[in-house]
């Protein structure tokens, strides 16, 4: 797969979050991780993703990995934050 067609599989997983099918993301997200599994963006997502279906458990361990691959990103650690608040 080509960086295009990565970055056009992302762009459809964020559309589908967007759409409220986030099952059908995170399907997207697993077919990414298993060809880049240490995206951060993808890993992110798919934290959101467990998120949003009410799974810190899942989401946390993955916007960990995210924010640790891009220790930058504040974004990513505000989330990571909220969700650690969130889950007590």
């Amino acid at each position: 797969m080509s960086v295009a067609d990565v970055d056009a599989r992302f762009q459809q997983a964020v559309a589908l979050v967007d759409a409220g099918r986030l099952g059908d993301a995170d399907a997207i997200c697993n077919e990414l991780l298993a060809i880049l599994p240490d995206a951060p963006s993808v890993l992110f997502l798919r934290g959101l993703i467990a998120a949003r279906q009410g799974d810190l458990s899942r989401a946390i361990p993955l916007v960990t990995r995210a924010a640790a691959g891009e220790p930058e990103n504040a974004s990513f650690h505000a989330v990571l934050g909220a969700f650690l608040v969130e889950s007590g």
